[in-house]
């Protein structure tokens, strides 16, 4: 479950869709997480995991998780109508943005939108601006 952000793989988080997802998207929503938050979450959300190694485990992972949060997008399809396409185009884009502001970086994320004819996701999030393009 970590590799990915170890990697600096982008996450899509999909609210509602229960266990950790949704941890995870109640302390992004509240823009802190610190260890009792965590656990208490843990323990509500898991009320038979009592214990406390794999518990302790499982809040320095979440922890670890949500440091990378430039990586992470939430999603909840009860509350946004975008397509899933356009949602993983965003995240893709949303994580290359945070790691660089270099034209070049932005070049697959480029090809995808192209690919997927999202003309749209390429004005809005890859040319608004914030890159400077030779």
């Amino acid at each position: 479950m970590y590799k990915g952000i170890g990697n600096s793989t982008p996450w899509l988080i999909l609210a509602g869709s229960g266990g950790v997802a949704d941890i995870l998207v109640t302390l992004m929503n509240r823009g802190c997480w610190d260890m009792d938050s965590v656990h208490e979450l843990l323990l509500d959300t898991f009320p038979n995991a009592h214990h406390s190694t794999d518990i302790s485990n499982w809040v320095k992972l979440i922890q670890r998780i949500l440091d990378h949060g430039h990586l992470l997008t939430v999603h909840d399809p009860e509350q946004e109508s975008s397509e899933l396409d356009t949602v993983i185009l965003k995240a893709l884009v949303k994580a290359c943005k945070s790691q660089s502001q270099e034209a070049q970086d932005f070049l697959d994320e480029l090809k995808l939108a192209v690919a997927w004819n999202r003309v749209d996701i390429a004005k809005s999030d890859i040319f608004n601006g914030d890159v400077e393009w030779k």
